[in-house]
Formats: C-alpha cells, sequence, structure tokens
C-alpha cells in the first residue's frame, strides 16, 4: 500500500502491533513519521504504543470494563437458562494521543506526556453464536463490526 504512485497519508491499524509493523514498513520505504505518513494504532498495547518513536497514537480497549460486562452478560444467560436477552452496552474507548500527531495545544509539544481524550466509544453485544464488538456510529450509517474473539 505504501509503495502505491498515490499511497496514503496516514494509517489506521487494526491493533498497535500491526502499527508497529507499519513503522517498520515505513522505515524501510525511507518514510518518516510524521512527517510522511502518520499512524494510529487500536487497543493501547503499552509495551508497544508507548515505546514506539515517534510516540504512537492509539485508541485504548476498556479491558476492565469489557469483562465486567462479559461476566454480567454470561451470568444473565447462565441464570436463566438462555432465556434472557443480554442489552447491548456502549463504553467509552479514551484516545491516547502522543507525539507525533499534532493537537494544537501547547501542552502537547514533542516530548510532553501522552493525553486521554475520552472521545471515541465501543458498544457490546452478546449475540447466539458470537459476540461482536463495534465501534460507535461517527456518521449515520457508518459501523464496522469485527468478531469478538479470545486474545492469545
Amino acid at each position: 500500500m505504501l509503495t502505491l504512485a498515490d499511497p496514503p497519508t496516514a494509517l489506521f491499524c487494526f491493533n498497535d502491533r500491526m502499527a508497529m509493523g507499519a513503522y517498520q514498513a515505513a522505515a524501510a520505504l525511507g518514510l518518516r513519521i510524521p512527517e510522511d505518513l502518520s499512524i494510529v494504532g487500536f487497543d493501547d498495547q503499552q509495551i508497544i504504543s508507548a515505546g514506539l518513536r515517534p510516540g504512537l497514537t492509539t485508541v485504548a480497549l476498556p479491558h476492565l470494563e469489557m469483562g465486567e460486562w462479559a461476566v454480567h452478560a454470561l451470568m444473565k444467560l447462565i441464570q436463566s437458562d438462555g432465556r434472557d436477552t443480554v442489552e447491548p452496552a456502549v463504553l467509552p474507548c479514551p484516545l491516547v494521543r502522543r507525539p507525533p500527531i499534532p493537537s494544537g495545544d501547547a501542552d502537547f509539544a514533542a516530548g510532553s506526556p501522552s493525553r486521554v481524550e475520552k472521545s471515541t466509544q465501543m458498544s457490546l453485544t452478546a449475540n447466539a453464536p458470537e459476540a461482536t464488538l463495534r465501534p460507535a456510529q461517527h456518521r449515520a450509517g457508518e459501523v464496522t463490526e469485527w468478531p469478538m474473539v479470545p486474545a492469545c
């Protein structure tokens, strides 16, 4: 993708590990981050997102809240022998901004600590046969859906 005649100027990666690979691919092609390419990750794997240079801006998943919701949903289904349904939940997914994405704020200059913004939400549903993790709608009709699978 980065070798196309008209390559993208920004990438939103499925997770921070893929973003790390995008950093490596950009470096191998002689591209500079953020001058030539902006990269945003998803899931805030801090050992990756905080360790990349320049720092990786990423969307953090609310793992604790997701786990609590899943346990409550499972208990409700078990106690009702599967007769009850589980209501979807919308959980905040903060944007963790690290340089190089410009913010326009003086306190976000290069080298300053990360800033967390609560600007994104995820919705959780438990519909048979599999649960799904979906980003909240940002524009009418634009929702992408991913299967929710256990982390390895």
